[in-house]
C-alpha cells in the first residue's frame, strides 16, 4: 500500500515492482487476440501483405495511443483517481468528454462478457486433450468443426441442448456450461484479492509459464518435417465408412451416371443441361448426407468409421460427381496415377508465381467480377469494365492452361469451367509443404496478388480497417485499461519506458509467437487453402486441432496449446474486471467484496445472454463488433482529443518525460496531434461507406442483433448514470480539476 489519503478514502494501493507492473500490463494485452484473432485476421487478408498496415497502425497509433493513456493514467492516479471515469474527471471539465468515462468501463465490461466464453473454450479443450476425448476426430477439419459447434452450443441458441439418441430425446446442460462457471470463479476469486495481491501475482507467474508454453509449440513447429501434397486422386471414403455404406454411395452413384448417360445419348440440348444438373444436385445431396453421416459417427465412435484417412481432396474438387469419378478411376489404375503423379511434378517447376496466383485464384477474381455485374447499383461503365476484365482473365486462363498442358489421361479443353481443369490447376499450383513457405505466406507481402504488385493487395480498405482494429483489440488501446493500471504507478514511475516494454512484449507473444505457430503448422499439414480466408475460430479450434492430430505426440503439444491459450485469456479477463472494480470503489466507497458481487451479477447477466444467443455464435459476434471494434475505436479518438487538444499535447508531452528514463521521440508530438487523429477520421469514413449500411440493417432486421445491442445500450446508459452520480460525488467533496504541472 501507498500513502493513505485524507478524507476518509481508502488506501490507495500501487503496483509492488516495476516487473510486476510490466508484467501485468502486457498479461492485458496478451490474450486470445495474440493467439487466435491476429493469425486469422492475417490469414483471411493476405497474409504477409497485412503486415504492412498492421506495423503502420502500430506505429501511428497503437504507441502513440498507448503511450498518452499511460501519460493520462499516471497524472489522474498523483490525483488520487484509480478509475477512468476519475481520471477523466480530474483532467478537463467539460462534462460531456466526462460522461465519456462510461465507455471505458462498458467496453471491457462487455467484452469480458463473451471473453470468458471462449476462455471456457480454452480449458475444455486443455482438458480433452488432457484425458484423451479428441482422440478419436483424426485428421478430418470438419470433424472437429462439428465438435466444436457441439461443444460451445454453435448449432443451436441455449445453454440446455437437445440430444435425440434413438428414439429417446433428452434435455442437457452444454458441457461447455461447466468450464465457464470454473473460469467466472477464478476470474472473481482473483480480482478479489486486489492489484497487487490477485492481477500483478497472477501474472508475475502465468506471463513467464505463458512464453514457455508457446515456444515449446513453436519449437516443434519449426522443426517440423516438410510433408508431402496430397493429390486429388485420394480418396479414402471407402476405408473411411462402413462397408455397406460406402458400397449404396457408390451404387447410387451409378445409378445416377446410368440415367445421364442415357439422357446424354438424345439431341436435345437443354433436356441434356437439366440432367446434368439435377445428377450434380441429387450427387451433392447425398455427398453431403455420407459425409454428415461419417462426422457423427466419427464423435460417437460408432464401430467402423475410422478417423485416420483423408476423406476429401484438399481442394474440395473430390466433394462433386466428376471428382468421386476421377478419384475411383485413379484408384483402379494405378499406371495412370503415375503418370498424372509425374506430369504434376515436372508442370509445377515450369510456373511462375503470378502463374500460382492465377491458377489458384482464378475463381475469386471469376466471383469478383460477377458480383460487379450483378450489382444493380454499378455504374453502366463500371459494368463494362468488369466484363471487359472478366473476358480477359478467362482468355489469360485458357491460355496458360494450354501452356502448362494437362494431365495425359484428359483430354484439352477450353472450357475454364471444367472440373478437370480445376483440379489440375489446384494441384499443380500447391506450393510445397515446408515450413519455410508456411513462414513465407505470413512474412512476405509479396505472396499476395502472385507479387504482381504489393499496391493491388493493399488497395482494399478492409485490410487497413482490419490491421487498425486488431491493434486496438491486441494493445488493449482505447478499452480504459491502461488508464486503470497507469494511475496504480508511483508518482515518477517511468511511463515512456514501460509503455514501450509493455508493448513490445505484446508485439512478441502476437507476431513472433502467435503468427509462426498456427499459420505454419497449418500450412505445412493442411496446404494454403486452409488459411486463406479462414477466420479467427477456424484456425484455432478447427485447423490447429487437425494439425495436432497429424503430428508426433499431438495430443501432448495439443493440450500446451490450449492451456496457454487459457492462461492468456485469464491475464486479459482480470484486466477487464479492473477498471470497473476501481470505479465503483472510488466512486460509491464500495467495499472490495460489494464491487465485486455488483459486476459478478451484472456480467452473469451478460453471460447469459452470450450462451442463448449461441447458435452460429451470434450473441458473440454481435457484443464483439459494437463493443470490442465500434466503441474502442470511438474511446480512442476520445483520449487522442483529450490528450492532445483538450490538455495539450506539448503539456502532456513534459509530463510523460518526468521521471523518464527513455525520452520521447521528437515525432511523437505530430503524429499524437495531428496523424492519429485524421488516420482515425479517415478509417472511421472508409468504415461508414463499406460497412455502416449493413451493419445498422443486421440490427434492424435480425432479432438477436437487436436484442444484444439493446442490452449493450442498456449497460451504457447504466454506467453513464453512475459516472453522472460519481462526478456529482466528486464535486461535492472539492475533487474538483487541479492545475496540471508543466
Amino acid at each position: 500500500m501507498a500513502e493513505t489519503p485524507t478524507g476518509g478514502r481508502r488506501p490507495r494501493e500501487n503496483w509492488g515492482t516495476k516487473l510486476g507492473v510490466i508484467l501485468a500490463v502486457s498479461g492485458s494485452a496478451v490474450g486470445l487476440g495474440n493467439f487466435l484473432r491476429f493469425p486469422g485476421k492475417a490469414a483471411a487478408n493476405g497474409g504477409g501483405a497485412f503486415l504492412i498496415p498492421y506495423f503502420i497502425s502500430l506505429l501511428i497509433l497503437g504507441i502513440p495511443i498507448c503511450w498518452a493513456e499511460w501519460t493520462l493514467g499516471r497524472q489522474g492516479g498523483r490525483m488520487g483517481f484509480n478509475s477512468a471515469p476519475g481520471v477523466i474527471y480530474s483532467l478537463t471539465r467539460n462534462p460531456v468528454l466526462r460522461l465519456f468515462g462510461a465507455l471505458a468501463i462498458l467496453i471491457p465490461v462487455v467484452i469480458y462478457m463473451y471473453y470468458v466464453y471462449i476462455e471456457a473454450w480454452c480449458l475444455g479443450y486443455a482438458w480433452d486433450y488432457a484425458v484423451g476425448n479428441l482422440d478419436s476426430l483424426g485428421m478430418q477439419v470438419d470433424a472437429y468443426k462439428q465438435y466444436f459447434q457441439q461443444f460451445v452450443g454453435a448449432d443451436q441458441n441455449g445453454f440446455m441442448r437437445t440430444v435425440t439418441k434413438g428414439s429417446e430425446t433428452n434435455v442437457i446442460l452444454s458441457r461447455v456450461v461447466y468450464f465457464l462457471v470454473i473460469v467466472f470463479l477464478i476470474n472473481f476469486v482473483l480480482i478479489y484479492r486486489g492489484v497487487t495481491k490477485g492481477i500483478e501475482t497472477f501474472c508475475k507467474y502465468a506471463m513467464p509459464l505463458l512464453v514457455v508454453a508457446a515456444l515449446i509449440v513453436l519449437g516443434r513447429v519449426l522443426t517440423l518435417p516438410p510433408q508431402p501434397v496430397p493429390e486429388p486422386w485420394q480418396f479414402a471414403m471407402a476405408d473411411a465408412l462402413p462397408e455397406a455404406k460406402w458400397t449404396a454411395f457408390v451404387d447410387g452413384l451409378r445409378n445416377t451416371d446410368a440415367r445421364l448417360r442415357a439422357v446424354e445419348d438424345t439431341e436435345n440440348g437443354d433436356t441434356i443441361a437439366l440432367a446434368r444438373a439435377t445428377a450434380a444436385e441429387t450427387f451433392a445431396d447425398d455427398f453431403k448426407k455420407i459425409l454428415n453421416d461419417y462426422y457423427k459417427g466419427i464423435i460417437a465412435r460408432r464401430e467402423g468409421y475410422r478417423a485416420d484417412v483423408p476423406v476429401t481432396g484438399p481442394y474440395g474438387y473430390l466433394a462433386s460427381v466428376d471428382g468421386v469419378r476421377y478419384a475411383l478411376r485413379q484408384l483402379d489404375d494405378p499406371q495412370d496415377a503415375d503418370a498424372h503423379r509425374e506430369w504434376v511434378r515436372q508442370t509445377r517447376r515450369q510456373l511462375t508465381r503470378e502463374q500460382v496466383w492465377d491458377l489458384l485464384h482464378f475463381e475469386a477474381i471469376e466471383a469478383k467480377h460477377l458480383n460487379t455485374l450483378a450489382d444493380a447499383q454499378a455504374t453502366e461503365a463500371q459494368q463494362g469494365v468488369a466484363e471487359a476484365e472478366l473476358r480477359q482473365k478467362r482468355a489469360d486462363r485458357i491460355a496458360l492452361m494450354e501452356q502448362v498442358g494437362l494431365s495425359p489421361w484428359a483430354e484439352r479443353v477450353r472450357d475454364t469451367h471444367d472440373p478437370h481443369l480445376r483440379a489440375a490447376a489446384a494441384e499443380v499450383a500447391e506450393l510445397d509443404r515446408t515450413v519455410t513457405n508456411g513462414l513465407g505466406y505470413m512474412w512476405n507481402p509479396f505472396t499476395a496478388e502472385g507479387g504482381r504488385s504489393i499496391w493491388a493487395a493493399l488497395s482494399r480498405p478492409q485490410v487497413w480497417l482490419e490491421a487498425s482494429c486488431q491493434i486496438f483489440f491486441s494493445l488493449s488501446v482505447g478499452f480504459g485499461i491502461i488508464i486503470t493500471y497507469a494511475t496504480y504507478l508511483r508518482r515518477n514511475d517511468d511511463v515512456v519506458l514501460n509503455g514501450l516494454t509493455a508493448a513490445s512484449t505484446n508485439e512478441f507473444c502476437e507476431v513472433c509467437l502467435g503468427g509462426m505457430i498456427t499459420i505454419p503448422a497449418a500450412f505445412i499439414f493442411l496446404g494454403l487453402g486452409s488459411l486463406q480466408g479462414a477466420g479467427t475460430f477456424d484456425l484455432g479450434f478447427f485447423t490447429t486441432p487437425a494439425v495436432f492430430a497429424q503430428m508426433p505426440a499431438g495430443r501432448f503439444f495439443g493440450f500446451v496449446w490450449f492451456f496457454m491459450l487459457f492462461l492468456a485469456a485469464v491475464t486479459s479477463s482480470l484486466s477487464m474486471l479492473q477498471p470497473a472494480i476501481a470505479f465503483l470503489e472510488e466512486g460509491f466507497n464500495l467495499s472490495r467484496r460489494g464491487s465485486v458481487a455488483l459486476l459478478g451479477l451484472l456480467t452473469a447477466n451478460g453471460i447469459l445472454v452470450v450462451l442463448y444467443f449461441s447458435e452460429g455464435l451470434k450473441g458473440l459476434d454481435t457484443m464483439d463488433f459494437w463493443a470490442g471494434n465500434l466503441c474502442i475505436f470511438v474511446m480512442a479518438g476520445t483520449l487522442v482529443i483529450l490528450f492532445s487538444w483538450v490538455i495539450g499535447a506539448e503539456r502532456c508531452i513534459k509530463l510523460a518525460g518526468q521521471g523518464a528514463e527513455l525520452k520521447l521521440p521528437r515525432l511523437f508530438l505530430p503524429v499524437i496531434k495531428y496523424i492519429a487523429p485524421t488516420y482515425l477520421l479517415i478509417i472511421f469514413v472508409f468504415w461508414v461507406r463499406e460497412n455502416a449500411t449493413s451493419y445498422v440493417e443486421s440490427v434492424l432486421t435480425d432479432s438477436t442483433a437487436t436484442f444484444v445491442v439493446a442490452f449493450i445500450v442498456l449497460v451504457l446508459i447504466f454506467f453513464a448514470v453512475l459516472v453522472r452520480l460519481a462526478n456529482q460525488k466528486w464535486t461535492q467533496e472539492g475533487r474538483e480539476v487541479q492545475e496540471i504541472d508543466s
